[in-house]
């Protein structure tokens, strides 16, 4: 039985070399595959930061082009407002001359509306009354005449409006 086991000792050396010079390779390419993982999890993390840093870039372009486009539209409303001020401005004035009295035959006070082109003039008047604004009325003038509006009355900060395309309009309140 001696014999029998001698040859044992020798094979389970070999085994464990065996096993040794098998699992080494093994360790080595499990190293490997970790320093491997170890940089794909760096370069993922650079790449999540990269991507973050870029949807931050893009919201805060966004939010310059809105702001942008919301100053261009400003500034366009402002040119437009300019350009009708100009254009207002470049017209003459609406040539009535505008009076409050008293109406000839009675206590109301009127609107007295005196035409001093040389030619008669057509306008729409509204009346603002406590902030409210009347229909709007057609009036035409005679050239030279001076006329009372007899269906008017007014009553302390009443304002009327006369509007011509042709000239700036006029527009008067009663302070009483």
């Amino acid at each position: 039985m001696a014999n029998s086991r001698t040859w044992l000792v020798p094979a389970l050396i070999g085994v464990l070399a065996g096993g040794v010079l098998a699992v080494a390779p093994l360790g080595y390419y499990v190293s490997q595959l970790n320093a491997r993982l170890a940089t794909s999890s760096a370069s993922v993390a650079q790449l999540t930061a990269a991507n973050t840093k870029l949807q931050a870039d893009k919201e805060s372009l966004q939010l310059e082009q809105a702001q942008l486009q919301q100053q261009t539209q400003s500034d366009q409303a402002a040119l437009q407002a300019s350009q009708e001020r100009s254009t207002q401005l470049a017209k003459p004035d609406l040539p009535l001359e505008l009076t409050f009295g008293k109406k000839p035959f009675g206590g109301a006070v009127v609107l007295w509306v005196r035409n001093a082109s040389p030619s008669s003039i057509t306008v729409i008047a509204q009346v603002v009354s406590a902030g409210v604004q009347s229909r709007p009325v057609r009036y035409t003038f005679a050239a030279n005449r001076k006329v009372f509006l007899n269906h008017l009355t007014f009553g302390v900060g009443d304002k009327i409006i006369f509007v011509n395309p042709s000239f700036r309009p006029k527009e008067a309140t009663y302070s009483g």
